[in-house]
Protein backbone atom coordinates (compact mmCIF):
# COMPACT_ATOMS: atom_id res chain seq x y z
CA UNK A 1 0.00 0.00 0.00
CA UNK A 2 1.57 3.56 -0.81
CA UNK A 3 1.58 6.09 1.44
CA UNK A 4 0.33 10.23 1.02
CA UNK A 5 0.33 12.19 -2.34
CA UNK A 6 1.19 9.36 -4.39
CA UNK A 7 -1.10 6.29 -5.96
CA UNK A 8 -0.45 2.49 -6.92
CA UNK A 9 2.22 3.03 -9.88
CA UNK A 10 4.91 3.47 -7.25
CA UNK A 11 4.62 -0.52 -7.14
CA UNK A 12 5.70 -0.71 -11.07
CA UNK A 13 9.41 -1.58 -10.48
CA UNK A 14 8.29 -4.47 -8.62
CA UNK A 15 5.49 -6.53 -10.64
CA UNK A 16 8.33 -8.07 -12.77
CA UNK A 17 10.71 -9.57 -9.70
CA UNK A 18 7.45 -10.39 -8.32
CA UNK A 19 5.93 -12.20 -11.08
CA UNK A 20 9.37 -14.07 -11.70
CA UNK A 21 8.63 -15.45 -8.32
CA UNK A 22 5.63 -17.33 -8.98
CA UNK A 23 3.40 -14.15 -7.06
CA UNK A 24 1.01 -12.57 -7.55
CA UNK A 25 0.95 -8.59 -7.25
CA UNK A 26 -1.95 -6.61 -5.59
CA UNK A 27 -1.93 -3.24 -5.14
CA UNK A 28 -3.84 -0.80 -3.14
CA UNK A 29 -4.79 2.43 -4.30
CA UNK A 30 -6.16 5.47 -1.99
CA UNK A 31 -8.04 7.33 -5.00
CA UNK A 32 -5.62 10.89 -4.45
CA UNK A 33 -5.08 11.10 -8.56
CA UNK A 34 -7.11 9.53 -11.52
CA UNK A 35 -7.57 6.07 -10.59
CA UNK A 36 -9.97 4.82 -8.41
CA UNK A 37 -9.60 3.75 -4.73
CA UNK A 38 -8.88 0.18 -4.61
CA UNK A 39 -9.16 -1.94 -1.91
CA UNK A 40 -6.63 -4.65 -0.45
CA UNK A 41 -7.89 -8.19 -0.23
CA UNK A 42 -6.30 -11.77 -0.32
CA UNK A 43 -6.91 -13.93 -2.51
CA UNK A 44 -8.69 -17.00 -1.07
CA UNK A 45 -6.29 -19.17 -2.36
CA UNK A 46 -3.05 -18.08 -1.06
CA UNK A 47 -1.80 -19.62 1.87
CA UNK A 48 1.40 -17.03 2.33
CA UNK A 49 0.56 -13.34 2.61
CA UNK A 50 3.37 -11.12 2.40
CA UNK A 51 2.53 -7.58 2.81
CA UNK A 52 4.59 -3.86 1.99
CA UNK A 53 3.92 -0.54 2.63
CA UNK A 54 5.36 2.71 2.42
CA UNK A 55 5.17 5.29 4.76
CA UNK A 56 1.45 6.43 5.70
CA UNK A 57 0.39 2.91 3.64
CA UNK A 58 0.85 1.23 7.31
CA UNK A 59 -2.12 3.03 7.94
CA UNK A 60 -4.49 2.78 5.38
CA UNK A 61 -5.26 -0.97 5.15
CA UNK A 62 -8.04 -2.67 6.68
CA UNK A 63 -8.03 -4.80 9.71
CA UNK A 64 -8.51 -8.14 7.83
CA UNK A 65 -5.59 -7.23 5.82
CA UNK A 66 -3.65 -6.95 8.44
CA UNK A 67 -5.21 -10.26 10.65
CA UNK A 68 -4.05 -12.20 7.88
CA UNK A 69 -0.45 -10.37 6.81
CA UNK A 70 2.62 -13.54 7.26
CA UNK A 71 5.41 -11.21 6.78
CA UNK A 72 5.22 -7.37 6.64
CA UNK A 73 8.22 -5.07 5.35
CA UNK A 74 7.39 -1.56 6.41
CA UNK A 75 9.36 1.05 3.94
CA UNK A 76 10.20 4.48 5.61
CA UNK A 77 6.94 3.94 8.07
CA UNK A 78 6.16 4.82 11.42
CA UNK A 79 3.68 4.09 13.98
CA UNK A 80 3.21 7.69 15.00
CA UNK A 81 4.03 10.45 12.49
CA UNK A 82 4.47 13.39 14.60
CA UNK A 83 6.56 13.09 17.75
CA UNK A 84 5.29 13.40 21.45
CA UNK A 85 4.82 17.01 23.04
CA UNK A 86 7.55 20.10 21.92
CA UNK A 87 9.30 17.34 19.97
CA UNK A 88 6.57 17.26 17.56
CA UNK A 89 5.59 20.68 17.43
CA UNK A 90 7.23 22.01 14.15
CA UNK A 91 6.56 18.92 12.29
CA UNK A 92 2.59 19.68 13.95
CA UNK A 93 2.87 23.25 12.57
CA UNK A 94 4.26 21.94 9.40
CA UNK A 95 0.64 19.87 8.66
CA UNK A 96 -0.92 22.39 9.53
CA UNK A 97 0.14 25.00 7.48
CA UNK A 98 0.11 22.26 4.62
CA UNK A 99 -3.85 21.42 5.85
CA UNK A 100 -4.33 25.32 5.08
CA UNK A 101 -2.64 25.74 1.41
CA UNK A 102 -4.78 22.30 -0.01
CA UNK A 103 -7.96 24.07 1.55
CA UNK A 104 -7.09 27.33 -0.01
CA UNK A 105 -6.47 25.97 -3.66
CA UNK A 106 -2.76 25.26 -3.71
CA UNK A 107 -2.82 21.16 -4.36
CA UNK A 108 -0.18 21.84 -7.00
CA UNK A 109 2.36 23.89 -4.94
CA UNK A 110 1.89 21.49 -1.65
CA UNK A 111 2.46 18.45 -4.03
CA UNK A 112 5.38 19.43 -5.53
CA UNK A 113 7.23 20.53 -2.37
CA UNK A 114 6.39 17.58 -0.53
CA UNK A 115 7.24 15.43 -3.44
CA UNK A 116 10.90 16.99 -3.83
CA UNK A 117 11.17 16.64 0.68
CA UNK A 118 10.69 12.75 -0.13
CA UNK A 119 12.91 13.05 -3.17
CA UNK A 120 15.89 14.33 -1.04
CA UNK A 121 18.96 13.98 -0.81
CA UNK A 122 18.26 14.07 -4.54
CA UNK A 123 18.18 17.70 -5.76
CA UNK A 124 17.04 16.70 -9.23
CA UNK A 125 12.75 16.63 -9.35
CA UNK A 126 11.54 13.81 -8.65
CA UNK A 127 10.83 11.29 -11.83
CA UNK A 128 9.42 7.91 -9.80
CA UNK A 129 6.37 7.07 -11.20
CA UNK A 130 3.29 6.98 -9.05
CA UNK A 131 3.47 11.05 -7.58
CA UNK A 132 -0.14 12.52 -8.37
CA UNK A 133 -0.01 15.56 -10.79
CA UNK A 134 -2.89 18.20 -10.56
CA UNK A 135 -5.56 18.84 -11.72
CA UNK A 136 -7.07 16.48 -8.87
CA UNK A 137 -10.42 15.52 -8.63
CA UNK A 138 -13.08 16.92 -5.49
CA UNK A 139 -12.60 12.92 -4.02
CA UNK A 140 -9.23 13.11 -4.18
CA UNK A 141 -8.23 16.55 -3.11
CA UNK A 142 -10.67 15.60 -0.26
CA UNK A 143 -8.51 12.41 0.78
CA UNK A 144 -5.37 14.36 0.48
CA UNK A 145 -7.13 16.44 3.39
CA UNK A 146 -8.66 13.79 5.76
CA UNK A 147 -5.31 11.92 5.21
CA UNK A 148 -2.91 14.61 6.33
CA UNK A 149 -5.28 15.13 9.17
CA UNK A 150 -4.93 11.78 10.27
CA UNK A 151 -1.22 12.16 10.24
CA UNK A 152 -1.17 13.87 13.29
CA UNK A 153 -3.28 11.82 14.93
CA UNK A 154 -1.87 8.49 14.71
CA UNK A 155 0.17 7.87 17.72
CA UNK A 156 0.28 4.14 17.44
CA UNK A 157 0.76 0.70 14.74
CA UNK A 158 -2.82 -0.52 13.81
CA UNK A 159 -4.60 -2.13 16.29
CA UNK A 160 -5.54 -5.35 13.97
CA UNK A 161 -0.95 -5.54 13.40
CA UNK A 162 0.15 -9.22 13.20
CA UNK A 163 2.15 -9.75 16.64
CA UNK A 164 3.12 -13.13 14.64
CA UNK A 165 4.16 -11.90 11.96
CA UNK A 166 7.59 -11.72 10.95
CA UNK A 167 8.75 -7.98 10.40
CA UNK A 168 11.50 -5.90 8.56
CA UNK A 169 11.62 -2.24 9.02
CA UNK A 170 13.53 -0.30 6.13
CA UNK A 171 14.81 3.06 7.08
CA UNK A 172 15.80 5.91 5.13
CA UNK A 173 18.86 7.56 6.65
CA UNK A 174 18.57 10.99 5.33
CA UNK A 175 15.05 11.20 5.38
CA UNK A 176 13.84 14.81 5.28
CA UNK A 177 9.73 13.83 6.20
CA UNK A 178 9.81 11.30 9.56
CA UNK A 179 11.95 12.40 11.71
CA UNK A 180 14.50 10.98 14.20
CA UNK A 181 12.26 10.26 16.94
CA UNK A 182 9.70 8.71 14.79
CA UNK A 183 11.62 5.96 13.26
CA UNK A 184 13.04 5.01 16.74
CA UNK A 185 9.45 5.06 17.91
CA UNK A 186 8.64 2.21 15.52
CA UNK A 187 11.87 -0.02 16.13
CA UNK A 188 10.53 0.63 19.97
CA UNK A 189 7.24 -1.05 18.95
CA UNK A 190 8.40 -3.84 17.16
CA UNK A 191 11.38 -4.41 19.21
CA UNK A 192 11.63 -8.02 17.39
CA UNK A 193 11.54 -7.06 13.71
CA UNK A 194 15.01 -7.11 11.66
CA UNK A 195 15.79 -3.45 10.62
CA UNK A 196 17.62 -2.15 7.69
CA UNK A 197 18.96 1.19 7.90
CA UNK A 198 20.29 3.09 4.25
CA UNK A 199 22.02 5.82 5.33
CA UNK A 200 22.08 7.82 2.27
CA UNK A 201 18.40 7.24 1.45
CA UNK A 202 15.71 9.97 1.47
CA UNK A 203 12.07 9.12 1.92
CA UNK A 204 11.36 7.33 -1.29
CA UNK A 205 14.27 4.65 -0.50
CA UNK A 206 15.33 5.10 -4.25
CA UNK A 207 17.90 2.33 -3.70
CA UNK A 208 19.56 0.18 -6.84
CA UNK A 209 18.96 -3.38 -5.86
CA UNK A 210 16.08 -2.76 -2.99
CA UNK A 211 13.14 -4.44 -4.46
CA UNK A 212 15.58 -8.07 -4.81
CA UNK A 213 16.57 -7.11 -1.19
CA UNK A 214 13.44 -6.71 0.14
CA UNK A 215 11.70 -9.95 -1.87
CA UNK A 216 14.72 -11.90 -1.03
CA UNK A 217 14.05 -11.17 2.81
CA UNK A 218 9.92 -11.79 2.19
CA UNK A 219 10.70 -15.34 0.78
CA UNK A 220 13.69 -17.07 2.56
CA UNK A 221 12.15 -19.91 3.49
CA UNK A 222 9.25 -20.43 1.77
CA UNK A 223 9.87 -21.91 -0.90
Amino acid sequence: MHGWGCDSRIWKGWAEPVAERGWQLRCGDRGYGSAPAEALAWSASSQRRLLITHSLGTHLLPDAVWHQATRVVLLASFARFVPAERAGRSLRYALKEMGQRLENGQSAAVLHDFQRQCAAPNSAAPRASGWIEPPLTTTGERRLRIDLKQMSRIEALPTAFPIDAQVLIVEAGRDHILPEASRAALRQALPKAEVWTLPNAGHNLEVPDLVDQVLSWMGDGLL
